[in-house]
């Protein structure tokens, strides 16, 4: 009577990482052991997919990490196999510069992204004025954008809206959707919409850019998918993934709407919280 169960085991145990494509038979769905094993093998597709991604995570990662790395050693290596005058120094300095920059946002976005997938339970939350809030972020991508034509427009019934957020990770979200806009509109004017509807913040971000096909749309926020019309613009393609995770985190949405040569719409609704 026990056999198909000792079966089943032994074929359960057999599997491991190197083989877990493989699942156990299903001779009758109807009786308990069918059960276990169909709820086994939806064990196993979910293990599989979570795998699958984790080892692509990881060798984007390390393929993003190895280009600027390689830059700057390329760099450093070409101007220490000669003497040079001040300016062409100061022209390798201003490339290693731009890559270690590049690399070091991409590490920084890297780790945020792993604590927050790590650790969704332990993450604090506090309840902030949102047009206060948005004020404050404005002024953060100031310093780091000084040229940005971010026009920020807050209706009056939003303005007196709370949200349980935490701030730093919420800041971080908004700021990297300030920077995508002006980055792929080359620092035209982006209008910066806060209004409410219902029991929710409405944030819009709209740009005059170039705009995101329909084919890339549906895969923007994976993390480090590049569309093919911003492979000439510096980037990692971690940010929106990041930020889709940040906004799902605070119990909100993110949507984006966009087309080629038309620019860019992108959406937070974020729940305000009821005192």
């Amino acid at each position: 009577a026990l056999l198909p169960l000792n079966q089943k085991i032994l074929r359960a145990n057999a599997i491991s990482a190197s083989n877990l494509h493989q699942r156990l038979e299903v001779f009758n769905s109807e009786d308990e052991i069918g059960k276990l094993a169909i709820a086994f093998n939806n064990l196993l597709d979910r293990l599989e997919l979570a795998f699958d991604a984790n080892k692509s995570f990881i060798s984007n990662a390390s393929h993003e990490i190895r280009n600027p790395l390689t830059a700057i050693m390329g760099e450093a290596e070409v101007s220490l196999s000669k003497s040079r005058n001040c300016e062409e120094y100061a022209e390798s300095l201003k490339a290693i510069l731009s890559e270690s920059e590049m690399l070091s946002s991409t590490v920084t976005n890297l780790l945020q992204l792993s604590k927050v997938t790590a650790n969704e339970e332990g993450v604090r939350f506090e309840t902030i004025e949102i047009d206060s809030f948005l004020e404050d972020v404005k002024t953060s991508f100031d310093f780091a954008n000084s040229e940005n034509r971010i026009l920020v427009l807050v209706d009056n019934k939003a303005s007196k809206s709370n949200i349980l957020a935490n701030k730093n990770l919420l800041k971080s979200a908004i700021i990297n959707l300030f920077d995508n806009a002006c980055k792929f509109s080359d620092n035209q004017e982006v209008k910066v919409i806060l209004a409410s509807e219902n029991n929710f913040i409405k944030l819009t971000i709209s740009d005059k850019g170039q705009g995101v096909s329909k084919a890339d749309l549906d895969k923007i926020k994976e993390p480090f998918y590049r569309g093919e019309n911003t492979f000439n613009i510096k980037g990692s393609g971690i940010g929106l993934s990041l930020t889709d995770k940040i906004i799902s985190l605070h119990k909100g949405e993110l949507t984006i709407e966009s087309e080629l040569g038309t620019g860019t719409e992108v959406t937070i609704m974020l729940p305000v919280q009821v005192l």
